[in-house]
């Protein structure tokens, strides 16, 4: 009985907590950027397009790749349909660093600590929407 108590319980979180964002190809979309290593605050249009815990790309309006990294481990849990944080630790041959997205209610918001040869770069995004890529 307590088995099939738990299975239950599980089921249910699992149909009420939404696929986790790591196992899904997601683009999401900002209007704004805030570089806060230099104080300047961006309206541009910037997309940061995470595929899986494999690759992270972040691209300009016009999906021209800005940087292109491999994802060497994500932690933390994430449903795009729940509050969650989840941080991407990413490389590439010049820059290194992590992505950090949160979700808290319905505002997601992604902050990316890079270093660029030798220099810290912290933007933040603020996401005004997504798109799930299948």
């Amino acid at each position: 009985m307590k088995l099939l108590f738990y299975l239950l319980l599980n089921s249910l979180y699992i149909i009420t907590a939404g696929p986790d964002v790591t196992t899904q190809n997601i683009l999401y979309h900002s209007n704004k950027r805030t570089d806060t290593s230099i104080g300047l605050v961006t309206m541009d249009l910037n997309r940061i397009l995470i595929k899986g815990k494999t690759k992270l790309e972040w691209q300009d309006g016009h999906s021209a790749v800005k940087y292109a990294f491999n994802i060497k481990s994500a932690t933390g849990s994430l449903a795009l349909d729940n509050s969650g944080e989840i941080t991407y630790q990413v490389s590439s041959e010049k820059v290194n660093g992590r992505f950090i997205v949160k979700k808290t209610n319905s505002v997601i918001k992604i902050n990316a600590i890079l270093v660029a040869e030798g220099k810290p770069m912290i933007v933040d995004f603020e996401v005004g929407s997504y798109t799930v890529i299948d």
